[in-house]
């Protein structure tokens, strides 16, 4: 590092816990924690070097996995603020579940918050999220890959995203989902919106379930981010490849928007 610590750290040969742990921005977040899939070591060399200054201290098991749904699942249960990674690590964790409003630092470098596409939902119109244009127009994240006539979502902090354009009253969505195959027979699930939790509900082993998801009382032209998260088991998320997609939880039906004031 010789006497300029800080020019020591933009260098190309500088580890990127390095260089994220040196920015002068993440004094000021009080918890942080640092995750790379793929380099363990980097990740635990990088979380011993943040035990003095975070309040929250990522557990060894969990820095060393080299799973990211895990280190995620630990990000969103202690509202960690700033995570720090590297490459394309930002992707790969927004992809496993971490919340939306986490800050990243990649390399040093902090990102940009993620830009969330909200198109309008009309009022009483059912969405049929069964296709591939549903997947592109509502689908932030927790989703996988389209299927024939399917759309299932992982539960690992699987997003819908719209806005409502009109002003409603008493807005509920009737969310409309079916259970996977695999998994316990009554599954837990959490449904959220704009941060905060709806409420819970088991999913049964039937043809379909419709879900009203309040949304607010007076709500116009307003961003909704409604968030499913499946009560996946630490033994299950320990067993994931996390180079591989993570099991189904729930098929996506439909959504329709609708006024329980008029």
């Amino acid at each position: 590092m010789g006497r300029y610590p800080t020019a020591a750290f933009k260098h190309g040969s500088v580890d990127w816990f390095a260089k994220g742990i040196s920015s002068s921005q993440t004094e000021r977040y009080p918890s942080k924690v640092a995750f790379s899939r793929g380099d363990q070591i980097g990740t635990h060399v990088a979380n011993l070097a943040l035990h003095t200054s975070s309040k929250v201290k990522m557990p060894l098991d969990i820095g060393l996995s080299n799973n990211p749904y895990w280190a995620c699942r630990f990000v969103n249960t202690n509202q960690i603020p700033l995570v720090i990674t590297a490459g394309n690590g930002v992707a790969e964790l927004v992809a496993s579940g971490c919340n939306s409003s986490v800050q990243f630092v990649t390399d040093g470098v902090f990102e940009s918050t993620i830009i969330k596409n909200y198109l309008p939902l009309p009022l009483n119109f059912e969405a049929d999220l069964r296709t591939s244009s549903a997947a592109l127009m509502f689908f932030q994240k927790g989703v996988l890959p389209h299927t024939e006539k399917e759309n299932w979502a992982t539960g690992y902090h699987s997003t819908i995203v719209f806005s409502i354009p009109e002003k409603v009253t008493e807005a509920v969505l009737e969310l409309s989902l079916v259970r996977a195959a695999s998994g316990p027979v009554n599954r837990s699930i959490t449904l959220g919106v704009n941060g905060k939790t709806s409420g819970s509900y088991l999913i049964p082993n039937k043809d379909e379930l419709m879900i009203p998801v309040s949304l607010g009382s007076n709500a116009q032209n307003a961003n909704i981010e409604v968030t499913i998260d499946c009560a996946w088991s630490d033994a299950e998320i320990s067993k994931l490849d996390p180079y591989e997609y993570p099991p189904a939880c729930l098929g996506l039906k439909s959504m329709k928007l609708i006024s329980k004031g008029s």
